[in-house]
């Protein structure tokens, strides 16, 4: 296995997205990760939610082999569940 970061950027959404971690909706409006990959020769192109992408990196120890839309979405104090 082998895992390459080529660029992580944070725009504001102009679409709606699904964040690879989580599942859920980015919406239009909304600022997210924005992660440009290869994985085993692959490139990916993958969108995060900021506490997605911190999760992952938490509690995942970098082992980048996940199911996609799998993981729960962390909770933050001030967002709706």
């Amino acid at each position: 296995m082998s895992y390459t970061l080529l660029s992580e950027t944070r725009p504001v959404a102009r679409k709606d997205h699904r964040c690879i971690w989580c599942g859920q909706k980015i919406t239009k409006g909304e600022q997210y990760i924005n992660e440009h990959s290869v994985f085993d020769g692959e490139m990916q192109n993958h969108h995060w939610h900021d506490e997605c992408l911190e999760d992952a990196q938490l509690n995942n120890d970098y082992d980048w082999e996940f199911m996609p839309y799998s993981n729960e979405r962390p909770i933050l104090e001030g967002r709706p569940n």
